[in-house]
This record gives structure tokens, C-alpha cells and sequence, in this order.
């Protein structure tokens, strides 16, 4: 135990202890300091993680400082680039926005001003801001993105690899004002230097299997040409069990924050419920035929038997279908639906598309095992 932290202060739903590596040691950080064209602009960069604070603090020809503080975070405004409300657009449009760089092809100065547009965040509207933690390797990522050479999936993915984790930054007067020194401690560079080296190294073999892998997803391209906007970006890992006469469990797991959401069907309604908020709900409801879901398998089928003037090609040993026979009411671009089946019999992918044909939603159907009770 800190003899330093009061009862209250070492409360974690009231306070975080916080970490910042430097070459000095930082007693009172202040307002204004540090660089304008860091990821979230002038604050005070700090971690969760002593060991990643250290990584920071040294370099190959110098020993540094881990710097221990408290930071009382009632009434703070703050910005959680990693809950659900954001994604990893939100993130990239606010680094385009701040760091200073140079891009060479008309496609990334596109992509640059799109992504600004219409998926950055005023951060210095809040007093506090947790995103992830943009190192060089990570500003690649992005760039890889903005340059359409790889999906946001592939790049969500990215993201998770060297396992960074969390930077708070402090942003305003008032964060500052609460913050309390706890107390420095020396980092090495004999160890820290090749940690943070070995762990930039292994990241680099991960991203490289990831270039290999068959990219899936959405480019940047794509985004602009289907006009998306900061609400229409989700990705999401779905698993389905139907059970007789009419009974589902639907699990979707949102691929960019980790959010999970459960929804059930059985003899007495349908049930949301959400673990990590610890909170579920009953409703009365129609669902699922009240409108259309392309990742339930018997919605797909019953949208084609009523659909007379279906669109019919073959591709390879696919059969394509194409019908306007959906029903998305909350979104009234969503014309028309492309459903894709093997030689198999099962379906491949569904699409649903606009009336350029831009896709907007896209489902890519795993294994399907009918003989499942």
C-alpha cells in the first residue's frame, strides 16, 4: 500500500494511479507542456503499466524515470476512445488531425480529409482522453489504412498486436490540477530498451501474417465511396443458435472494443442483455421478422421465397441472388441484398447494398451446422 494515498485516494472507482516515463523526474506536471502535434495534441501522456511507463522512459543510451501519480478523476470530462461509442476511426481522424506528416498519393489526402470530416472528435472539449497508445508501429498502421492498403478489420487487428494497451493523456487546467506526485522510480535501459525492442519486433511478425491473410473488410475507398459516416461503422463476430419452433440466441461481439450483447428469444420474449454493463431488458417484440437480418439464415431464406422478380446469376460454382424483397426501416439506403451460395448448398456471404450498389452491410456466413440441437 501507498502510505502516501489516503483511504479515498486509493479507491479505483474515484482515482487512478497513473504512470509517465521520462528521463527526468516530473513532480508537478503542468498545463501547456509536452508537444502540439502529439496523438491527442499538448497533455500529459501517461499509462496504466509501470513496465510500458519504463519501456518509455529509457533509450538505448540512457537510463530513465517511471513517474508514479494519483489522479482524482471525479467530475472530469472524459473522452474512452475504446468504449463503444467509438471506433478506430474515431482514433485515426484525431491522430491525422494533430500529427504532422506528409502524404505523397492523392488517395491518402483523400482518405485524410474524409476520415477528419467526419470522424474526428474535439478533444479538447474533455478534460481527460484514454485511446490507444500511438507509437510509431501504430502511426504505420494507420497510414497502411489511409493508403488503402489494408481493411479496418485487418487494421483493428493491428492495433491489438505488442500488446500497447491504454494512454491516458491529462488535457486541461483543471485534470491538472488534480494529479498528485507519489514517487519516481528508475528504469534501466539494459532491460528496457530491448523489451520495448522485442516487443516492436514481435508486433512486426504479427502484422506481416496479417498482410498475408486474404483481406477482409472494408477499405477506405470503400468508406468514402459509400459515404459513411462516424454511426455506421461496426464490426462484429455474430453467433447464431435457432431452436424449435422459434426460438434464438444471437451473440454479437464487437470486433473493435471487445462489447458483447446477447440477444434471446424463447416462450416468453425476446431478451437483451449485455454483460459488460451487467444489464439485460425484456421486450415485446417481433423480432426477428419485424425487419430484416442477413445473419440469420432463416430471415435470408424467406426474403427469396417471396420474392418473384429475384435475381438469379451463376459464378464459378456460386449461385448469385439478388433481391429488393428486405425491409431495413431505420435505414432507408438499404435497397437490395446479394445473397452469395456455394455448391454446398449453404450461403457464403450476404450483402447488403445501396442503390449504386455500394456495400453497406456485409455478412460473412462461418460454419453452419444444421444438425446442431
Amino acid at each position: 500500500m501507498d502510505e502516501n494515498l489516503s483511504k479515498d485516494e486509493l479507491s479505483t472507482d474515484n482515482y487512478l494511479i497513473l504512470y509517465h516515463g521520462s528521463k527526468d523526474i516530473i513532480e508537478t506536471p503542468f498545463y501547456g507542456g509536452g508537444k502540439k502535434n502529439n496523438d491527442f495534441g499538448y497533455g500529459f501522456y501517461c499509462t496504466q503499466d509501470i513496465n510500458l511507463s519504463k519501456e518509455c522512459a529509457v533509450s538505448s543510451i540512457s537510463d530513465g524515470f517511471s513517474n508514479k501519480y494519483c489522479l482524482d478523476i471525479n467530475n472530469l470530462r472524459i473522452l474512452n476512445l475504446n468504449s463503444k461509442e467509438y471506433t478506430v476511426l474515431n482514433w485515426i481522424a484525431i491522430l491525422l488531425n494533430n500529427i504532422v506528416f506528409t502524404l505523397n498519393n492523392h488517395v491518402a489526402k483523400k482518405a485524410r480529409n474524409y476520415l477528419i470530416d467526419n470522424f474526428n472528435i474535439n478533444v479538447n472539449a474533455y478534460d481527460l482522453i484514454i485511446g490507444y497508445r500511438a507509437d510509431d508501429s501504430y502511426f504505420d498502421y494507420a497510414l497502411a489504412f489511409i493508403n488503402n492498403t489494408i481493411t479496418l478489420e485487418q487494421l483493428s487487428n493491428a492495433l491489438r498486436l505488442g500488446q500497447l494497451g491504454e494512454q491516458i493523456v491529462i488535457k486541461s487546467p483543471y485534470a491538472f490540477s488534480k494529479i498528485k506526485f507519489i514517487c519516481s522510480e528508475k528504469a534501466k535501459k539494459e532491460i528496457y530498451f530491448h523489451l520495448r525492442k522485442n516487443r516492436d519486433s514481435e508486433a512486426l511478425k504479427e502484422y506481416e501474417k496479417i498482410l498475408d491473410e486474404v483481406a477482409d473488410g472494408l477499405f477506405v475507398q470503400d468508406i468514402i465511396r459509400g459515404n459513411i459516416k462516424n454511426d455506421d461503422i461496426y464490426q462484429y463476430d455474430v453467433s447464431v443458435g435457432y431452436y424449435k419452433p422459434d426460438y434464438y440466441k444471437v451473440i454479437l461481439k464487437n470486433k473493435a472494443n471487445g462489447y458483447e450483447q446477447t440477444i434471446i428469444k424463447n416462450k416468453d420474449g425476446v431478451y437483451v442483455i449485455t454483460p459488460t454493463l451487467n444489464k439485460s431488458f425484456k421486450f415485446q417484440s417481433e423480432w426477428p421478422y419485424n425487419n430484416s437480418q442477413a445473419y440469420l439464415l432463416k430471415s435470408v431464406k424467406d426474403e427469396l421465397e417471396k420474392d418473384k422478380n429475384v435475381e438469379i446469376t451463376k459464378s464459378g460454382d456460386d449461385y448469385i441472388f439478388v433481391t429488393k424483397n428486405i425491409n431495413y426501416p431505420n435505414n432507408p439506403r438499404l435497397v437490395k441484398e446479394k445473397i452469395v451460395v456455394g455448391k454446398d448448398n449453404n450461403i457464403k456471404e450476404v450483402i447488403v447494398m445501396d442503390e449504386n450498389n455500394t456495400a453497406l452491410i456485409t455478412v460473412k456466413y462461418g460454419k453452419i451446422d444444421k444438425s446442431a440441437e
